[in-house]
């Protein structure tokens, strides 16, 4: 719902989950209270349910490490879906995301990755992210491993913009381009 309420601008449950803004970035925070059992860390999985998480707005979701909260579409969609937007994403695993492109992220916007790990997915074009062709892309201090696709296992981008920063990506598998397609 929180999504909803960024996407759309509008309080959902009679107010329960408020309003997104319409000129500012919306943020979720995942309180840390929620990956611990009082002493130790605890990692926590949000499995969808068939359905991606689409963003149409501006939207920063703030995970509290990609070692704490897992976001996985169970082989069932892809886990992200950027559409005209603008969107961070920030200490999270994407994983089990499944499409015909970008089993964990697909970007039609402005997407810029951080401290993430993208694993476990799977598309026949860019496995863990699909940037699309006139679209901007920036990932740092992330890894994407182990995703798998006929072009693009870790990224497909086959025109747009984008920036690696200090992020691995390697142990993907494809056809052509295992871990990036085009090459760079």
């Amino acid at each position: 719902e929180a999504i909803q309420a960024a996407n759309t601008n509008t309080e959902l449950w009679g107010g329960a989950v408020p309003a997104g803004s319409a000129t500012e970035t919306d943020v979720i925070r995942f309180a840390e209270s929620l990956f611990t059992d009082g002493e130790n860390p605890v990692a926590r999985t949000i499995t969808l349910g068939g359905t991606q998480l689409s963003i149409s707005g501006k939207l920063d979701i703030e995970g509290p490490g990609a070692d704490l909260l897992s976001i996985d579409a169970n082989q069932m969609s892809r886990v992200f879906s950027i559409g005209s937007g603008e969107a961070t994403l920030s200490g999270l695993t994407i994983t089990g995301g499944s499409a015909s492109t970008g089993g964990g992220i697909t970007n039609s916007g402005i997407l810029t990755v951080t401290g993430s790990t993208i694993s476990g997915n799977s598309a026949r074009s860019g496995g863990g992210i699909f940037n699309n062709y006139d679209d901007t892309l920036t990932v740092t201090n992330s890894t994407l491993s182990g995703n798998s696709a006929n072009y693009g296992g870790g990224v497909y981008c086959p025109g747009g913009s984008s920036t690696l920063n200090n992020t691995i990506i390697a142990g993907n598998a494809a056809l052509s381009g295992p871990d990036i397609y085009p090459n760079w």
